[in-house]
Order: C-alpha cells, then structure tokens, then sequence
C-alpha cells in the first residue's frame, strides 16, 4: 500500500476524473448506475459543480489518479450516523497491489472521525470479485434489490451491504 494517498477531489481535478471515470464505465458498465453515453453527454461544468460538493474522493500513485470513490453522509438529523458509498472504481494496473483497501480503508477512517456509525453501499449480484472485496473488509449483506439496473441483456439485481463502526 506504500506509495498511495487519497484526497477530496475538487473541480480543478474534473479533466482527470472525468477519463477515470470513463474508463471504468466502459470496462465494467454494469458496475456504475449510469453509462458511458451519459456521462460524455454530461458537460465538464456539471462534473465541476458535483465535484465541489466534496462527496469525492481521489486515489493517488506518483501524482496520478488511479482510482476514486464518492461517499455521502446522509443529511436528515435522523439519517446522518449513515453514509453511503459509490461508485468506487480503481484502474485494472492498480488491482490486486492494496490500492483499493487504501482507499477504503482511508475513507472508513475519515467516516468514524465524522461520527459516522454505519457505512452503506450497493453491489451487482453478478460482480463475485467486488463482493469478496467488499466481505473482507466487513461488510454484511443485508438484502438483495430485485432488478436494481436495466441493461440491454435484462436485469441485474444488487445486493444492499453494510458496516456497522461502532460495534
């Protein structure tokens, strides 16, 4: 895990976020809840005005981005011991290296800081690779979303995951 950090990204980081993101729309299009195709139609103020909300966050090696990952507190008082993350993604170079548990695991941190109490996210029934992932760092399955995304070939269902931080 040596050699990466993570930070907020902001609306200067838009043009590296941006082929990021694309790349892992295109490679793992089920992955994401919007396509490629949306996210080209999307202009660059757009990305800029969602990035500044601070919501996304920037894996780094050597000064690139290799990866990225959008965690959202939730905001009703009744709501805010969640926060929810996705998409997360990190390129197919930096897979298998710890990268991924680094970002993770640096998000998780900066969550129980917050006050956080339960992180949340979403998973394709289909992605093996990413529930392992996701069940190694902790996370329970708590329910399965029939027919969650439409794709050309049918429907996908998502498994709903949780980690509980203050037990």
């Amino acid at each position: 895990m040596t050699g990466y950090t993570v930070r907020t990204l902001t609306p200067d980081d838009q043009p590296e976020w941006r082929a990021l993101r694309l790349d892992g729309l295109r490679r793992y299009p089920t992955a994401f809840l919007i396509t490629a195709a949306e996210q080209e139609a999307r202009s660059d103020d757009n990305d800029r005005t969602m990035l500044a909300h601070g919501n996304w966050h920037g894996l780094f090696h050597a000064g690139t981005m290799v990866g990225f990952a959008a965690m959202r507190r939730m905001m009703p008082e009744m709501a805010r011991h969640r926060a929810d993350f996705g998409p997360i993604y990190v390129t197919d170079t930096h897979c298998g290296t710890g990268a991924a548990q680094h970002l993770m695991h640096t998000l998780e941190a900066q969550a129980r800081a917050a006050g956080v109490r339960q992180l949340e996210l979403d998973v394709g029934a289909e992605n093996p690779r990413a529930i392992r992932f996701y069940e190694a760092l902790g996370f329970v399955r708590t329910g399965t979303r029939p027919r969650a995304i439409w794709t050309e070939t049918g429907p996908i269902d998502d498994h709903a995951y949780i980690k509980r931080l203050d037990v």
